[in-house]
């Protein structure tokens, strides 16, 4: 998968599990702030991350500033790849 696939698919399953489409148009959206992804949705996401792109997110990695804004989150799979 490149790059641009593998930040599509990301963005896809954060809106999926957020239940927000705003998310593909703005990467810098505070997820935590707008009320979008907290504690339960976090573990949702986490899940649906590692299941469809074949990842595994190390639990160190499962800090509040890392998975913020969209962004952050595509950086972290990145990183995972």
């Amino acid at each position: 998968m490149d790059v641009n696939s593998m930040r599509e698919e990301v963005l896809a399953i954060l809106a999926q599990v957020c239940g927000e489409r705003e998310i593909l148009q703005n990467d810098e959206l505070d997820l935590f702030e707008t009320g979008l992804l907290d504690s339960l949705a976090l573990i949702n996401l986490l899940d649906e991350l590692e299941e469809r792109l074949n990842i595994v997110i190390q639990p160190s990695q499962v800090k509040r500033e890392c998975w913020r804004t969209p962004r952050n989150i595509v950086e972290l799979v990145e990183a995972n790849r």
